[in-house]
């Protein structure tokens, strides 16, 4: 059976400087940049840092990445680089939605309060295993449902099913924009098959209600209550789901529909009280103890309900992403502005169209007021002030708002297609509405503050993470032009001045510069991440910009040059383009999970040591994989990671200061031999490569070419130092070095057969080691990477590959004292049937 090994991959630092010293490093112990720096003090500040980073153990710097065999688990391990100590959620946890597979981030404060109603000892580990459980949850939730509506499962509805169902609700609002912390769920429930499902848990009781209210007086329309106890909790530490049915034909709905609310105390003591009991229902729960408690607790939360409607939202307000039923107060406002000016001028018909079915009672809302502004609209006697007055309403309920024509206030409304599974159009359609009315909330560009570029920019990540997998570009291109289409239609000329207003905001333009930026060196500047990471934090890039100028063309404004990013809006974005790669990544392992097994049978009989690692990675996953019968397994903890890695550092950290023969007046000879037999790629571009058998003025022409590339001579020779085909020997070494690789690499040294090499994607030609790197200001990202096979021509052997890569970064180049930092190493042996 033979196998692969992975090598060690010692965890990003995507940390600032200020979380990494450690006491007696010669950095202040701050959590904070000291006051007052001077220009004078930051070069010294900046090669403090670079000694930090650098001479830090790799054992401080994190743990070192899962080697599971699962790619679920390796995607996991690739999230728990966001965790902060201690055990405190991180701010949003990506899972995959079934059975689109698009990823969806969860705000990690759904479940903190399972986190710390752990002891203090079990949190850690708690939320390291949360992105597993949430996943769990929605895979659950999901399954739920999808057997009610088919009419595969009646019930008992469990509370673990209740729970499981309002996260996949929750996750179905943030998929399509419209997540919240409290709030209520408008959804379609076609013969009510879904209430009748929660009717049939044996915790539910009937309960008096305040929300839609007229909807309670038709049958079957009483409200009911499940409380969750025990090991269960809702999302957000809510105790109770409040739910009711919307029967078609009542307060003028078109269809069976079922309100849904989570909220913090149950109701069960005011069961008696139930206007409207629905007969068909079974008894009540029984009465407990605690529901004294939960009592007293709910009539406290309506007392702040009705001191928040009094106090107009002064006292005890909404939760900033609240996603209630009720009727938004700005539209409100401007619906009650409308009627007065009618009433002063006389004109009580119109306004009596406008006030019909009473569109502010809290059963009617938006869905009556969009039909009464509609039919008054069509009218041809209207002044121009109030039909000007009126669409301007209108047009910002049909920006702001999906399903009109069954939507109260602003809960979230999910239909019976995106319950089942969203096509990635509508998601976009929904981020890019969401992305939109965060603008048109701002009133001009004095108050597009730093926290509001960021939620924008997070809103066409949502775009862009949507369309990572959604096709290729001429797809993708139809998609945003599609939404931009569908929620620019109804701006009025004042909305769009606002938004070309917001959209050519200095702060607006700079952010785009640097999505800009990561795009031209293909996520490089982010930092490092998992290559495939890395590449769908790229690609979502360029949807973002994509989205951005497309909006911009859609609002009227000219195509202008971008000005250079800044370094502070640089620090805005990348942390969402790393979370927005992250996820897309963990979207991606998770969907090969099921798939995994029949991918590694299927390498088994490939020349593997062919292939370049960041194919064979994606296909295979992590850890010791078996695929045939030559190379002999090893047990997990035979490598020692950290011990290579240590190595590895240490020779680099060394050669990059040690000048080499032909050093100062030119680059090292042994750089110079590999330059013209392999090449080497600086940001994309290859240079070398030509053999040498070219004149001595080609020679000098390219290497000049790559100097120039490379950021001038000082940081040309540091980089010739140590990117050179001696790195293949320092990889070497440290297989032969360590016990757990030895005999892996002894095997491949020693096996028969005729050596080819990967092909080169800059050449197109065999190469013994491929060179890049990567740079971005004082810092040189680098990667080297060598895949071979020993083909042997006698049928019935085996053939062996090797593959090895090994990136690090160097910290200061071109300066006096540059610091080497170790990002990853990878080794990788194989073999194959001939």
């Amino acid at each position: 059976m033979s196998h692969f090994v992975v090598g060690s991959q010692p965890q990003p630092i995507n940390q600032g400087l200020d979380q990494i010293p450690q006491p007696g490093q010669g950095v202040p112990q701050t959590t904070h940049a000291p006051q007052g720096v001077q220009p004078a003090q930051i070069a010294q500040i900046q090669q403090q840092g670079r000694q930090v980073t650098g001479q830090q153990p790799l054992r401080s710097l994190g743990p070192t990445i899962s080697t599971s065999t699962q790619a679920l688990q390796q995607a996991t391990a690739q999230w728990q680089r966001t965790l902060p100590p201690q055990g405190s959620m991180p701010k949003t946890i990506g899972v995959t939605m079934p059975p689109s597979g698009q990823t969806v981030q969860l705000d990690g404060k759904m479940v903190e309060h399972e986190i710390n109603a752990l002891p203090g000892n079990q949190r850690q580990d708690a939320v390291r295993d949360m992105p597993r459980v949430l996943q769990e949850r929605v895979d659950s939730g999901h399954r739920v449902w999808e057997g009610v509506s088919n009419g595969t499962l009646h019930g008992p509805a469990s509370l673990e099913d209740v729970r499981d169902l309002m996260t996949f609700l929750l996750a179905k609002g943030m998929e399509k924009g419209d997540g919240f912390s409290e709030g209520a769920f408008n959804i379609s429930d076609p013969d009510h098959r879904l209430r009748d499902f929660l009717d049939s848990s044996p915790e539910v009781y009937q309960r008096p209600s305040s929300h839609i209210e007229g909807f309670q007086q038709a049958p079957g329309g009483s409200h009911r209550g499940i409380d969750v106890r025990g090991n269960v909790t809702l999302p957000y530490g809510k105790a109770t789901l409040l739910y009711g049915g919307i029967n078609a034909g009542v307060q003028g709905m078109g269809e069976n529909r079922l309100f849904l609310k989570t909220e913090e105390h149950g109701c069960r003591l005011s069961s008696r009280w139930t206007p409207n009991r629905d007969p068909n229902m079974h008894p009540d729960r029984p009465a407990r103890f605690g529901d004294i408690g939960q009592f007293l607790g709910h009539a406290t939360g309506f007392f702040r309900t009705v001191l928040r409607g009094i106090s107009g939202g002064r006292l005890f307000p909404n939760a900033k992403d609240s996603r209630k039923e009720r009727m938004p107060g700005d539209v409100s406002k401007d619906f009650k502005a409308i009627l007065k000016g009618l009433d002063r001028s006389g004109k009580a018909e119109i306004a009596g169209i406008l006030r019909q079915n009473d569109p502010l009672a809290t059963s009617q809302g938006i869905r009556v007021m969009v039909a009464n502004l509609n039919e008054a609209l069509a009218r041809q006697d209207l002044d121009q002030p109030t039909r000007e007055a009126m669409q301007h309403l209108s047009s910002k309920l049909s920006t702001r708002f999906d399903h009109l024509d069954v939507r109260i206030g602003n809960e979230v409304v999910l239909s019976q297609d995106e319950l089942a599974g969203p096509a990635p159009q509508q998601a976009v359609n929904g981020a890019m509405r969401a992305a939109v009315n965060s603008l048109l909330t701002i009133p001009d560009r004095a108050h597009f503050t730093p926290d509001k570029v960021e939620s924008f920019v997070q809103q066409l990540g949502k775009i862009g993470t949507r369309l990572d997998r959604a096709g290729g570009g001429d797809e993708t291109s139809a998609m945003i032009r599609t939404a931009l289409e569908q929620v620019t239609a109804n701006l009025t000329p004042d909305q769009r001045t606002q938004l070309q207003d917001i959209l050519t905001a200095p702060q607006c333009r700079e952010a785009m510069a640097a999505i800009n930026d990561v795009m031209a060196f293909g996520g490089e500047n982010l930092g490092p991440m998992n290559p495939t990471a890395r590449n769908s934090a790229s690609q979502i890039a360029h949807k973002i910009s994509h989205a951005y100028l497309g909006l911009c063309s859609q609002a009227g404004l000219p195509d202008e040059a971008l000005p250079r990013a800044p370094r502070q809006a640089m620090d805005l974005i990348k942390p969402i383009l790393v979370r927005a790669g992250s996820d897309a990544f963990l979207s991606t392992a998770q969907t090969s999970a099921n798939q995994e097994h029949a991918r590694q049978i299927q390498q088994g009989g490939q020349q593997v040591g062919l292939m370049r690692l960041d194919t064979i990675r994606p296909l295979i996953g992590r850890g010791v994989v078996a695929l045939g019968d030559h190379m002999q397994s090893i047990a997990r903890g035979q490598v020692d990671h950290e011990q290579i890695s240590r190595f590895f550092a240490t020779e680099l950290g060394h050669d990059v200061r040690t000048p080499q023969k032909g050093e100062p007046a030119g680059l090292g000879e042994q750089f110079v031999k590999d330059f013209f037999r392999n090449g080497i790629s600086v940001n994309g571009q290859h240079f070398g490569g030509q053999g040498s058998g070219i004149s001595e003025t080609a020679k000098r022409e390219a290497l000049q070419a790559f100097i120039d590339a490379a950021g001038g001579l000082p940081s040309a020779q540091q980089i010739a130092r140590v990117a050179h085909q001696g790195l293949m020997g320092m990889m070497s070494q440290a297989c032969m070095r360590d016990p757990g690789l030895n005999p892996l690499f002894m095997d491949f040294s020693m096996h028969g057969g005729t050596v080819q090499n990967a092909v080169s994607p800059n050449t197109g030609q065999p190469a013994s080691m491929m060179l890049s790197v990567i740079t971005h200001g004082d810092s040189v990202a680098v990667h080297c990477e060598t895949n071979t096979q020993k083909v042997n021509d006698v049928d019935g052997n085996d053939q062996v590959g090797s593959n090895l890569s090994l990136n690090f970064t160097i910290q200061g180049a071109g300066s006096d004292d540059p610091v080497v930092r170790l990002d990853d190493w990878d080794a990788l042996f194989s073999s194959c049937p001939n």
